[in-house]
């Protein structure tokens, strides 16, 4: 078998292929990862939460997730964002950061490590054998640091894998439109094609332009500039609603009762995206110790203010000349991790392409689950209106986050708002590919 992994930030999950398969594109099989989701049941999900809880004995996945925002002074997540921090050391047991100091007992690689362990042991009881006899391929952000590579691997080695392979995550995504898209990616894809990988998932934003090189069926393609590794996705947006929901009850909140009220504030946003006739979601605060019940705080979050966060904050259609705007210290900085000030998304970006010698792509791939909510999609259509007609770009190419729901509501919620702008076409007026791409039938130069 071959074996892909991917230790993601927020999320971590294993597919696999069957080596002796001869299809030129074998079926993709995702591992369903055992782990526990209340006390004393377990479940299997397609994919298991990169969190830690080190209660009356060490959990992984769900429910340390859950268990963490109740007790975060023996949670440990966002291993992956550890490792690629330069300012701290990374091998040095620093984890969970939210502990005193003699209860931070795990390093990074630790707990990267542990992680990877659990879908290890998850494959070898569902297969019958280690994943030290398989092939692995396992994804690492573009920007990592040499020393991030190198505990990456370390890691894996703790964990059992042995025939290890690195691949970076915009080649991954890339290889992956191409193996989902076959047919389109042949004829979109040509020789000396610039294309920008965004990738904005729950914690981290990542850009990468890549060179496509093209000879015949053969395509092969390059890496050319890659931007920093940036704390920023979904997760802050979860974090500016806490920090609203508190400043709405007027008091200030236990750490205990502040990763509560986060948890609670991602369930209520993406309510509140994916609802349109919802106009709020109420939020309810456990007060502490005996006043447990009698201290309870209650508020309610409106959908205008998740609307005006997100769209405003997150996603503010810019210029190209734009730039994020610098603070001395971000206010996400508190979590320990050196979190960027400015939440523009499309500022970074902007900053990047310009980083990157004023790269022009001439296609955009998106990956991640940042722009699942639909209202989020349809601020996606303004910034790729904005750039096609302003000449940042000729295209775009999508990568959806799930197959095939991602690309049916794409299709069925984005598309029909670009026909209706005039940005893609509503029918096919000729009878070939030639008519449909625009060009001119040559001369036969047989002809008489």
């Amino acid at each position: 078998m071959n074996i892909g992994i991917d230790l993601g930030t927020t999320n971590s999950a294993l597919a696999y292929i069957d080596s002796t398969d001869e299809a030129d594109y074998p079926t993709i099989h995702v591992l369903d990862v055992p782990q526990y989701v209340a006390s004393g049941r377990i479940e299997s999900l397609r994919t298991l939460p990169s969190f830690l809880y080190l209660g009356d004995q060490e959990y992984t996945g769900a429910y340390a997730r859950e268990q963490g925002a109740i007790v975060p002074t023996k949670s440990v997540n966002s291993a992956k964002s550890w490792l690629s921090n330069p300012a701290v050391d990374r091998t040095a047991k620093i984890l969970p950061w939210d502990a005193q100091e003699g209860g931070r007992v795990l390093s990074p690689v630790e707990v990267s490590t542990r992680i990877l362990k659990h879908l290890a042991e998850a494959w070898q009881k569902q297969h019958g054998s280690p994943v030290s006899e398989h092939n692995v391929v396992l994804t690492v952000p573009a920007s990592f640091d040499e020393e991030a590579r190198e505990l990456t691997v370390m890691a894996a080695r703790e964990a059992g894998i042995e025939r290890l392979t690195l691949l970076e995550e915009p080649a991954a995504a890339f290889y992956s439109w191409i193996a989902n898209d076959l047919a389109r990616s042949q004829k979109s894809l040509f020789d000396g094609q610039t294309v920008l990988v965004c990738d904005v998932g729950g914690g981290t934003s990542d850009f990468t332009v890549i060179r496509v090189a093209r000879e015949g069926d053969r395509i092969d393609f390059t890496r050319t500039a890659v931007g920093q590794h940036l704390l920023l996705g979904g997760d802050n947006l979860d974090l500016t609603l806490a920090w609203l929901v508190e400043a709405k009850l007027g008091k200030t909140l236990s750490i205990r009762q502040r990763s509560g009220l986060r948890r609670q504030c991602a369930a209520a946003k993406e309510r509140l995206l994916a609802d349109p006739t919802l106009p709020s979601a109420e939020i309810t605060v456990l007060g502490g110790g005996s006043s447990l019940v009698g201290g309870t705080l209650k508020t309610e979050i409106l959908r205008e203010e998740v609307l005006e966060l997100a769209l405003d904050g997150f996603l503010p259609m810019c210029e190209l000349a734009d730039r994020p705007k610098e603070e001395e210290r971000s206010p996400f900085r508190e979590l320990g991790l050196p979190y960027v000030s400015d939440p523009a998304v499309t500022r970074h970006l902007a900053a990047f392409l310009a980083s990157a010698g004023d790269a022009v792509p001439d296609a955009i791939l998106f990956n991640g689950g940042f722009f699942i909510p639909e209202i989020l999609r349809q601020r996606v259509a303004d910034v790729m209106e904005h750039w096609f007609r302003s000449g940042a770009c000729d295209g775009f190419m999508m990568q959806f986050a799930t197959l095939p729901d991602g690309l049916h509501d794409f299709v069925t919620l984005v598309v029909p708002e670009l026909q209706r702008r005039g940005l893609f076409r509503t029918e096919y007026k000729g009878a070939t590919l030639r008519d449909h791409l625009g060009l001119a039938r040559p001369a036969n130069r047989y002809a008489a």
